[in-house]
């Protein structure tokens, strides 16, 4: 037997391998996403998939896994959690139902715009921000966005708050959200979102809320057409990675995953804004009826739920801090 012609071979097909997969050590990370592939933050993830593989010479690529296919966003959060799922973008709705201590990002009318709400998650407020995550086994590298939620329903317009007296509003099974739709009036609906579409055409709730896209794209507004801009809610969605990946992870690589997520930022909001314009094109040729209403009329009514959640001195001075950045 040759031994050199053996370990030649051996080492031409190492070789090999490192030209396909970039590095004998390759390993595919599992990113779950709740929306289809097309989806903006699924852009964005794709994007900081291409510049984690190309800066660490292909020894980690990530594969999106969309539509929620690997599980709903509840039980996600403790696949990552426990390392089984690597990473994922979270909203930060069911994600305060682990981490407490950022309820008060789900506050109705907390910020002034979504621009102004990545602005406040780039700056050291979302450092802040960031540590209270990490301590529940995920770490954020990035902050994508969903733009503002507002009401739609089936029967009438909401202009003002006495409008949504007694209407079934679907909202998402996350405490903050059920209040401030409870304290506007209406009967807050936790409800799995893939069940909304058939709710509302059956008359189960009458309304909803939510963006453009998802307004849109699920075909809610065939069955309510009548689209209320309130914009009560605007909420981060962190980009999250296993603290079991993250610990595995050299200093140097965690740094390009940091700065792979900060770069696909400017990716996926500019997908969002485009993403947006398409979503109100379609539903107004579609019959949607849009209605710009004044924010502080439900503004007034939504004080018992910061009353609620706003009760201790740290949590008080970190939102004037966030309230503070420009």
């Amino acid at each position: 037997m040759n031994i050199k012609r053996i370990l030649s071979a051996s080492f031409a097909a190492a070789l090999l391998t490192v030209a396909h997969t970039g590095s004998p050590m390759a390993k595919t990370l599992k990113c779950w996403a709740n929306h289809a592939m097309d989806y903006p933050v699924n852009i964005g993830m794709v994007e900081m998939g291409k510049i984690i593989e190309e800066k660490t010479g292909g020894k980690y690529k990530i594969k999106v896994f969309p539509s929620g296919t690997l599980g709903d966003e509840n039980s996600i959060i403790d696949q990552i959690r426990g390392g089984i799922v690597d990473c994922g973008t979270l909203n930060s709705g069911p994600l305060s139902e682990i981490v407490q201590e950022i309820k008060f990002l789900n506050l109705p009318y907390l910020f002034k715009s979504p621009d102004h709400m990545l602005r406040v998650m780039n700056s050291p407020v979302g450092r802040e921000i960031d540590a209270l995550v990490t301590k529940y086994d995920m770490v954020p590298v990035a902050y994508y966005g969903s733009g503002a939620r507002s009401f739609y329903t089936t029967n009438k317009p909401i202009k003002t708050p006495e409008d949504l007296e007694g209407l079934k509003v679907r909202v998402m099974s996350t405490a903050v959200f059920v209040d401030t739709v409870n304290a506007l009036g209406a009967k807050a609906t936790p409800m799995p979102f893939p069940e909304v579409y058939t709710a509302l055409k059956t008359g189960v709730v009458d309304g909803a809320e939510n963006n453009w896209p998802s307004y849109e794209s699920t075909g809610h507004f065939e069955v309510a057409k009548y689209y209320s801009l309130d914009r009560h809610t605007v909420t981060p969605e962190p980009v999250v990675f296993s603290a079991k990946l993250w610990d595995s992870l050299s200093d140097e690589e965690k740094k390009i995953f940091k700065e792979a997520g900060i770069a696909s930022q400017d990716v996926m909001y500019a997908a969002w804004d485009k993403r947006v314009e398409k979503s109100k094109e379609i539903a107004l040729k579609g019959g949607a009826q849009v209605f710009e209403v004044d924010p502080a009329l439900f503004q007034a009514k939504v004080k018992p739920v910061w009353d609620k959640y706003v009760t201790d001195a740290e949590t008080k001075a970190l939102i004037e801090r966030l309230k503070a950045v420009k």
